[in-house]
């Protein structure tokens, strides 16, 4: 209470630590180098759209550029906070929410308005917030404006979808794309504010407040915030799950040893708690598959995450799940969590899927198989039964002969490796420079798949790898890691599919190990020197019919990733 029995206003977390200068803020370097060096060098542009998800520090930067351009005493290319623009300029800069002022009257007053000059500093700044909830005949609207601007006015347009917001609007703008914080930056936000706020935590439920913030720094301090009045001595990783809803590491524990024991019953009171003490299973799916990706990014690449009681649970599980079983489960509860979004039978669903995965793991040995490739196993199709299955013409000399032969395992290892320097070949014959550019500056958007429940493993393992070579048709990736390289190949259906959505175009794709690179790269040189033309050549099977019955006989043994078909 303050003096006069009124009640003192408290100030939210996020509120009062809100960055006042770019010193201050929190990831996106790349994004606050080029707007600083801009202001610094007076080559402001008139409109600016900024994009990303929420809590990355678009309204933030908006505010910033607000003041430093404004500003009649900028201190090492920061707003120094003190001069009267900083202080008291809210006449100049302008807020609009578009998601309560979209219609076209809102943007047609601002546009009668924008002729005015400002009342005290060089520019009016015209924030304007979920641009892509502006109606049409707003974008319209808006459109004359940014066209031809008066000198004295920046647009700064942030939205969380981006793909809403109509070209002729955004090709106005230049654009930046906020990425989600790293979780090491959040978690240095959180321990800073912490220690300013006295608030006691451990390090563990740092960490878990950083992972469960998914990127957004600002529903991480709100989350530090509930937990600060929630309890009143130190945090722990048991409060954090308690006030999200998560499960504790203890309860997960207990799963998984249901599972691996095969504890049907206890599997069903599992799920019965978790709904009589209202704990949200879909979080608890969201976990579980947060816990069996982690668990095989461990066995591949043997990379843990940065709490430690979670680094114990995915340690000592690791051995109870091969990695065919991991891609098989998550796959399974992935689906479960669709199923369930508008779903009475909640449990029903959850205990059916956990059957189902039980049989899994009481199957260890065996390769898991989908639906489809079940249906060919039941077929009685082996491998030792195929004979003569093709009649390729001689004269393509590049395709890899299969006649009169059976189809083990060195065939296909040699198929795939005869494949496989085909690509090389092709690629480097119609190697391109500028396309290589082109492909790599769009390559940071695998990242934004790294959320997505169906490509959040393969999107990991491809922000470890870069593309090094790019033709019109084909592209290659190097990587440092033996264990990445190895598990991208075996599941190049995905990746293809993957790559697919973020170019538009389909792709023959080969993943190298960078020292692999290397010599092939110094001995495409030396050829290229020599005198040397890469032509391309013809991949397996690309000369035979795709309904033959053989050729859908080899394939159902081999899997299509194993056959390329054009």
């Amino acid at each position: 209470m303050c003096r006069g029995g009124g009640i003192m206003k408290y100030l939210a977390l996020y509120r009062k630590y809100r960055p006042s200068n770019f010193g201050d803020m929190v990831g996106q370097n790349k994004i606050i180098k080029v707007i600083n060096n801009a202001i610094m060098e007076n080559k402001l542009s008139h409109a600016y759209l900024f994009s990303g998800p929420r809590g990355t520090g678009k309204t933030t930067t908006a505010k910033i550029i607000a003041k430093m351009v404004n500003c009649s005493n900028l201190i090492d290319g920061n707003p120094c906070n003190n001069c009267e623009n900083c202080l008291n300029n809210t006449s100049d800069i302008i807020e609009i929410d578009a998601a309560s002022n979209n219609g076209v009257d809102e943007i047609r007053e601002l546009r009668d308005k924008i002729n005015l000059v400002p009342s005290s500093g060089r520019y009016k700044i015209y924030i304007i917030d979920e641009v892509h909830m502006l109606t049409i005949q707003a974008f319209n609207a808006l459109l004359k404006t940014l066209e031809e601007p008066p000198s004295h006015i920046i647009f700064i347009l942030a939205t969380t979808e981006p793909n809403k917001i109509p070209l002729t609007i955004s090709s106005r703008c230049q654009k930046f794309k906020f990425l989600r914080i790293s979780e090491d930056d959040i978690a240095k936000r959180l321990q800073y504010i912490a220690n300013e706020e006295s608030i006691e935590i451990t390090t563990d439920a740092i960490y878990e407040i950083a992972k469960i913030s998914d990127g957004g720094l600002r529903d991480a301090i709100n989350l530090l915030d509930e937990l600060s009045v929630y309890k009143d001595g130190k945090i722990t990783m048991d409060d954090v799950d308690n006030v999200n809803g998560s499960i504790s590491t203890l309860d997960i524990r207990n799963f998984l040893n249901y599972l691996i024991n095969n504890e049907v019953g206890e599997v069903v009171s599992f799920f019965d708690e978790l709904e009589s003490n209202d704990k949200s299973v879909s979080g608890f799916i969201d976990q579980l598959i947060e816990l069996f990706k982690d668990i095989l990014l461990y066995k591949t690449c043997g990379r843990l995450t940065n709490i430690g009681d979670k680094n114990d649970v995915i340690i000592d599980y690791s051995e109870n799940f091969n990695e065919n079983v991991l891609f098989q489960l998550i796959n399974e509860i992935n689906d479960l969590k669709n199923k369930i979004v508008n779903s009475s039978y909640i449990n029903i669903l959850c205990c059916v899927t956990i059957l189902k995965i039980m049989k899994y793991l009481n199957n260890k040995d065996k390769v898991v198989l989908n639906k489809s490739e079940e249906n060919n196993n039941e077929s009685n199709l082996n491998k030792n039964s195929l004979k003569n299955v093709v009649d390729v013409d001689e004269t393509h000399k590049d395709i890899l002969l299969i006649n009169n032969s059976e189809l083990n395992d060195n065939k296909l290892e040699e198929i795939d490796l005869r494949n496989k320097d085909i690509k090389i070949n092709n690629c480097l014959a119609g190697a391109n420079k500028q396309e290589l550019i082109s492909f790599s500056s769009r390559w940071i958007t695998i990242n934004e798949y790294c959320a997505d429940d169906k490509y959040r493993l393969i999107a990991g393992l491809l922000s470890d790898v870069k593309p090094v070579v790019v033709s019109q048709y084909e592209v290659m990736f190097s990587t440092k890691f033996d264990s990445i390289c190895d598990r991208l190949n075996k599941n190049m259906i995905l990746v293809s599919d993957l790559i697919l959505k973020v170019y538009g175009k389909k792709y023959d794709i080969v993943f190298l190990l960078e020292k692999e690179w290397l010599g092939i790269r110094a001995d495409y040189i030396e050829k290229i020197k020599s005198g040397y033309v890469f032509k391309p050549k013809t991949l397996l099977f690309e000369n035979n019919d795709a309904n033959s019955e053989d050729l859908k006989k080899l394939i159902s043994i081999v899997g299509k990733d194993k056959v390329e078909i054009r």
